[in-house]
């Protein structure tokens, strides 16, 4: 799906509603054409100027949070996998 990221952070939201938190997996695909995995956790420091995202989860919903990077806003789009089994 294509998303503006207009925000820093910016947070898109995806629900799963299966009551317990799942296996997922994210990629997005930057306005450059560089395609990224998502990272998890978050950090801050040197990374604060590079376009990042980091997949965050919990027992109804996964987060993609996405970050500027000190830039303007962008385009992105990104696919998710959400796999039925419980982590």
């Amino acid at each position: 799906t294509g998303q503006t990221v207009d925000a820093d952070p910016k947070t898109f939201t995806i629900a799963h509603n299966l009551g317990y938190i799942p296996a997922a997996m994210a990629f997005a695909k930057f306005p450059d054409g560089y395609v990224a995995m998502a990272q998890t956790g978050q950090r801050t420091g040197d990374l604060a100027y590079i376009r990042r995202f980091y997949l965050q989860m919990d027992s109804t919903n996964i987060y993609l949070v996405f970050y500027k990077g000190g830039g303007g806003n962008y385009n992105v789009d990104f696919k998710y996998y959400i796999f039925n089994s419980e982590i």
